[in-house]
């Protein structure tokens, strides 16, 4: 019998990791060892780090950043790659009927997927792009001033020299870049979709899970068979780590950019079915 596999994604700081740490506090098996929490996510990513390690890898070998901070097309995967990744698949099918994995940088690997698991089931979580980029900039802003109490006198003095815009404006510095990414990466998610089977895939936003999870579960139990077990999302919810987005449109320069975003946002709002949820 073939396994049931699940495949969660979804852009950076769209709600991937409190989406899979729900599915799997409902049983479903994300991964052997799961990456724990930090500064970005501090209760943890839920990431299934065989999946994300090979993510990871076959974006370094081409040059790219491993988080996956990419906004636009790189060299398709060898056959080596591909390899690794079917036997992996092959590993997890062998070992469970019903699975998944969560990772963002999957967005970026979605035609291999399509391939090895035609099967697969996808969920996935999306958030508008003012909320979207305003989180990853604050997060990026974190981690800069987390970097600089490191360093001694001397390098720090460097750091508000040459990098002050980094420091004092980073929506200034940061939201165009990452406003590019976040168009990059619904394209690619558009793209696979609409190679799908319809009922093969599920848009979900925070807010529906927070309104409505039992629509959610039942999907995942009655239309896809996934063997789970009913535990409230509020249980895994936390308001207070979902940080309000502002309106970044001032910073970004390049309107063509801005008006993709913008089609892409109410593409996205119209695939939240049924009940439909606010991009904020």
């Amino acid at each position: 019998m073939n396994s049931k596999v699940l495949i969660i994604t979804g852009m950076h700081r769209s709600g991937t990791s409190v989406l899979t740490q729900w599915l799997n506090r409902c049983g479903l098996f994300i991964g052997n060892k799961l990456v724990g929490p930090d500064l970005g996510n501090i209760q943890g990513h839920f990431e299934d780090c065989e999946f994300l390690s090979l993510h990871q890898e076959f974006l370094k070998k081409r040059k790219l950043a491993d988080v996956g901070f990419v906004n636009r097309p790189f060299p398709e995967l060898n056959t080596s790659e591909t390899d690794q990744i079917e036997n992996l698949v092959e590993t997890r099918n062998k070992e469970h009927y019903t699975w998944g994995w969560k990772d963002p940088r999957t967005c970026l690997f979605l035609d291999m997927y399509r391939k090895i698991i035609p099967s697969a089931r996808y969920i996935i979580i999306v958030r508008g792009y003012n909320s979207t980029v305003s989180s990853l900039v604050r997060r990026e802003h974190k981690m800069i001033l987390k970097k600089l109490k490191s360093k001694d006198y001397l390098s720090k003095l460097k750091w508000r020299l040459f990098r002050k815009k980094k420091l004092e404006k980073p929506f200034e510095y940061f939201s165009e870049r990452f406003l590019r990414i976040w168009v990059y990466y619904y394209q690619q998610i558009f793209k696979h979709v609409d190679r799908l089977p319809p009922d093969s895939y599920r848009f979900v936003h925070y807010d529906q899970l927070l309104q409505n999870d039992s629509e959610v579960f039942s999907k995942l139990t009655n239309d896809w068979h996934f063997s789970l077990q009913y535990v409230p999302f509020s249980d895994v919810s936390r308001s207070d780590l979902i940080s309000e987005g502002q309106n970044i449109e001032r910073y970004i320069t390049d309107k063509n950019l801005l008006e993709k975003a913008k089609a892409i946002e109410k593409r996205t709002h119209d695939l939240l079915h049924p009940v439909k949820a606010e991009f904020v």
